[in-house]
């Protein structure tokens, strides 16, 4: 009896550590995340940290809020890099007719440095915003980068690109424009004029 007694306890103890790591497991698992695509409402994410001057004035970091094109992308990406001037361009011409542009990163923490490094070295003047956790990146269902996302005045998802791309294209150009629309109010410091 001593020895069944002395089993019985070993089981319940491992039964008690096996909870304990569960419960641990679980609590640090990452967030289920709700997919969205092409005709959902672009989420928000209030959690993202600017890198720039134009992110940190921004008086509305929601990415629910358009028009706006998202682009999700990385320091150590190549052809993230390589797009960063056209999207600039694409920025100085649509962003006084009411285009919101983000770019979010998906740096480690430690790449923070590199990515401030590309958007001075580019002249950024659009949202750039981190999201080391990639979030944002699990939400858009995001694979190989970079990808854009095309969202309406009215928050919802419109169009997805995949891969490197040069934001001067002309057909490209008139998607933006679509999206924009001919009644855009301007946009100055971040907030919209009403005029």
């Amino acid at each position: 009896m001593t020895r069944l007694s002395i089993r019985l306890q070993w089981t319940l103890l491992g039964f008690i550590v096996a909870v304990i790591t569960a419960g641990t497991w679980l609590g640090t698992a990452r967030p289920t995340v709700r997919r969205v695509t092409v005709g959902d409402t672009a989420p928000s994410f209030p959690h993202l940290r600017g890198v720039n001057a134009a992110s940190k004035e921004a008086s509305d970091p929601n990415l629910g809020t358009g028009p706006r094109v998202i682009v999700v992308w990385a320091s150590w990406c190549p052809a993230c890099r390589a797009e960063m001037p056209s999207l600039q361009r694409l920025f100085q011409q649509f962003g006084p007719m009411g285009l919101r542009m983000t770019a979010v990163s998906v740096d480690p923490p430690s790449g923070v440095t590199a990515v401030w490094q590309i958007v001075r070295e580019a002249g950024i003047t659009f949202d750039v915003v981190l999201d080391p956790s990639g979030l944002v990146g699990r939400s858009y269902g995001v694979g190989p980068i970079p990808q854009a996302f095309f969202v309406s005045r009215d928050g919802i998802i419109q169009e997805r690109l995949v891969g490197e791309r040069s934001w001067t294209d002309p057909a490209l150009i008139g998607r933006v424009r679509a999206l924009v629309g001919p009644t855009a109010p301007p946009i100055s410091g971040g907030r919209v004029v009403a005029h």
